[in-house]
């Protein structure tokens, strides 16, 4: 039924473009989003406007340039307080509010961008150069994201100007232990047509030397200090983005990217293979294809939305074409939103029809169909009150997904003149379905599990914030968050190998304080911010006795930073410190914490300006007291390293 049901909302995506080409086109993009996020037109279709009292967060200009020439890793690492999981440079995963790398979703346009097999997107392969506009949302948003967003989602979105003329901006880097980066971008539009075309690449010996601590002596009653350097742990990562998208007239438009990557790297070696002789040598080389078109129509009374996707990703390691793991998928979707004077309403489907070719599967497992139907209502209570409830249920081949609601509520609880004082609060039923591998792994030494169940539970989240503006902008906010996941899904180790099983209930609670602060002092700009999370996750049931009432593994109670910005004409100047708690890195209490670390971070820059041209000439030390320490278990970190970038912008536009 799934299959006919896609195949017939493929049919009328295809017939109803056709059929209102012909007709007088009359609408723009036409979405209900917060002023923070007006800029980003490649966004989900379900906007920021239906998720009332959930947290978003957005980076300023000035927080992406300082990481232009980094991935997301570093750009949330040190402005936002979230633990990143992470070796030295080629994988990365997300661990928001104690939850797993596959518990958030990675977004652009109506795509999740995360993988199909492991469920999770690698953030260090992820660019900050390529996209304009990026986002957090922190916490559950199932019901209105989809599958797989306990934690929080990352949505990665592209400027639409159509600005007439032309815009370009070149990067390149150096730094230390071989890194290498370039990128360039390139946007022309006539107005109604706008071309970009942004490309990246990177590439890092990774060869750092690094302090190691071995064998106790006795003698001295310490333990033995020797300096090693690391070995085969290259990095190169390759990114073309293509985008294409006409504005037919004020009501109506149409929107395309294309994203091609490629990210290579070896695998790298923990410090006792670096000890050994003969240090192994493992790569991984990771290919995708990400495609989107977004068409929007102002139909008056309805805006329409539509959009198709298809995403394929393969991967090799060492280069054995016996062990390649590829997925494909087509992914459509459709909306209607319907606005009254207090009141806004959306409904929607979106389908995909996916294709594993893995090895490691069964040859019956050839195809997969899910379907989603989705619903908004966004209203206007009052003048201080404002609601919204969403509403999801998903069908997907052979597996049972939960009827997803969510309701959330926003109270203006003092407004006045230059500031505002909002409480707001949010509960979510929250559920992720279990991916590819965990139900159809069949290996020797680890199976899949095809009666698996969906990760599900209840997300209850408040908080209050404030905002000031004026000489001084202020913005400050306090959140409390509550989560409780039932069948959460482990891999453990059997008479006959490892197997995926659903056997543990996870709570995991916490606060977020976040403040920062804007002002001007005669010709210096100030912009300050700080950030702090206690996590308290916990397992609360298990097959495994001695895991209840025990922290998640690789989940800090404690996490922060803090970041100070000076400008002063054209020179700016930026510090900012990052403090990671202790970690357990198993659940053998006897020997399993990693230390607590603190990192700080330091930036120069200067911006020259000449008519429509601009070149912007930073340098970073990065790890400045050269801190030993490491983000997981037995895997070296880089000490103190540099990095030089140059951009130059040449812009040539008309309104």
């Amino acid at each position: 039924m799934l299959r006919s049901v896609g195949i017939l909302f493929i049919v009328f995506l295809g017939t109803y473009s056709h059929v209102q080409s012909q007709d007088t086109w009359s609408g723009a993009f036409s979405i209900f989003d917060t002023v923070s996020i007006q800029e980003v037109e490649v966004v989900s279709p379900v906007s920021e406007k239906f998720q009332v009292g959930s947290k978003t967060e957005v980076f300023s200009s000035l927080q992406k340039q300082n990481t232009s020439a980094s991935t997301l890793t570093n750009l949330l690492s040190r402005y936002t307080p979230i633990y990143i999981k992470s070796d030295a440079g080629s994988l990365a995963s997300f661990k928001l509010r104690g939850t797993s790398s596959n518990h958030t979703s990675v977004l652009i346009g109506g795509l999740d961008i995360n993988s199909l097999t492991l469920g999770s997107t690698n953030a260090s392969s992820i660019p900050i150069f390529l996209f304009d506009n990026i986002a957090l949302n922190y916490g559950s948003s199932s019901a209105t994201i989809g599958s797989g967003s306990i934690g929080g989602s990352v949505r990665l979105g592209f400027n639409n100007n159509y600005k007439n003329g032309i815009n370009s901006e070149i990067i390149a880097s150096h730094g230390s232990f071989g890194e290498y980066a370039y990128g360039a971008k390139v946007i022309a539009s006539n107005g109604k047509v706008e071309s970009a075309t942004r490309i990246y690449h990177y590439q890092k010996e990774n060869n750092f030397p690094f302090v190691h601590s071995g064998n106790y002596n006795f003698e001295t009653q310490q333990y033995d200090k020797t300096t090693l350097r690391q070995k085969n742990a290259a990095i190169d990562k390759k990114h073309l983005v293509q985008q294409v998208n006409y504005k037919f007239n004020e009501r109506q438009s149409i929107k395309s990217f294309i994203w091609l990557q490629q990210t290579w790297y070896q695998v790298q070696p923990t410090i006792s293979e670096i000890e050994a002789p003969n240090p192994s040598t493992s790569t991984y080389d990771d290919r995708s294809l990400i495609s989107w078109v977004d068409y929007n129509h102002n139909l008056q009374p309805f805006d329409l939305h539509i959009g198709a996707g298809y995403v394929t990703n393969k991967a090799i390691s060492n280069n054995d074409n016996n062990n390649m793991i590829k997925t494909n998928r087509l992914v459509s979707e459709i909306d209607l939103k319907k606005s009254f004077q207090f009141l806004k309403i959306q409904a929607g489907l979106k389908y995909k029809y996916i294709v594993p070719t893995v090895y490691a599967y069964a040859e019956e497992v050839k195809k997969e169909e899910h379907l989603d139907i989705f619903s908004s209502i966004y209203y206007r209570v009052s003048s201080n009150l404002k609601a919204t409830l969403n509403l999801r249920q998903q069908f997907v081949t052979n597996f049972k997904a939960p009827f997803t609601p969510a309701l959330g509520m926003e109270y203006s609880l003092a407004t006045r003149e230059h500031s505002i004082t909002k409480l707001s609060t949010n509960i979510q039923h929250t559920y992720k379905v279990a991916t590819l591998n965990d139900r159809y792994w069949n290996q020797p030494d680890a199976k899949g599990n095809s009666d698996i169940k969906p990760e599900e539970g209840i997300n209850y989240e408040g908080g209050i914030s404030y905002a000031h503006y004026g000489r001084i902008t202020l913005k400050s906010n306090v959140s409390y968050y509550y989560m409780d996941i039932d069948n959460w899904l482990t891999w453990i180790q059997g008479v006959k190998g490892y197997k995926a099983i659903n056997n543990e209930r996870v709570i995991s609670q916490g606060i977020e304080l976040h403040t920062d602060i804007n002002f001007k002092t005669g010709k210096v700009n100030w912009e300050w911010g700080i950030n702090y999370a206690y996590n308290n996750a916990t397992i609360k049931k298990a097959t495994i006795v001695s895991k209840v009432n025990q922290q998640l593994i690789y989940t800090p109670k404690h996490l922060g930073n803090t970041f100070l910005n000076i400008s002063i004409n054209d020179y700016n100047i930026g510090i900012d410190a990052s403090y990671t708690g202790q970690r357990t890195h198993t659940y053998d209490q006897s020997n399993s914490l990693l230390d607590a670390y603190f990192l700080t971070n330091l930036s120069l820059g200067k911006d020259l300006q000449l008519k429509n041209h601009s070149l912007i000439i930073s340098a970073q030390a990065n790890n400045m007291l050269n801190k030993t320490y490491q983000n997981q278990y037995r895997y070296a970190m880089p000490g103190i390293n540099y990095r030089l970038s140059i951009t130059y912008n040449f812009t040539n536009t008309k309104q």
